[in-house]
């Protein structure tokens, strides 16, 4: 899990300073799909508990929020 997050910050610092963000806030998207995934797979084998996958589950969404907010800003400004 926490090389999935890793990852998702490592794809969110190349978008920000890279002028084709769209593809890589797509990557980044799916990289969110996957930890959201592991996440209810922790929670289900109970490796956490129910309010930490609240809590968990909340930031992700909000995290979601943003990066599907960069896709919809990239996506009506063109290029650049």
């Amino acid at each position: 899990m926490e090389g999935k997050l890793l990852g998702l910050l490592d794809i969110l610092l190349e978008a920000k300073y890279t002028r084709d963000k769209l593809a890589l806030l797509e990557r980044a998207n799916l990289r969110l799909e996957q930890f959201r995934f592991l996440a209810r797979a922790a929670k289900d084998l109970h490796f956490v508990n129910i309010r930490r996958y609240e809590y968990l589950a909340e930031r992700v969404t909000e995290i979601g929020r943003l990066i599907g907010g960069w896709i919809r800003q990239q996506r009506g400004a063109g290029p650049g």
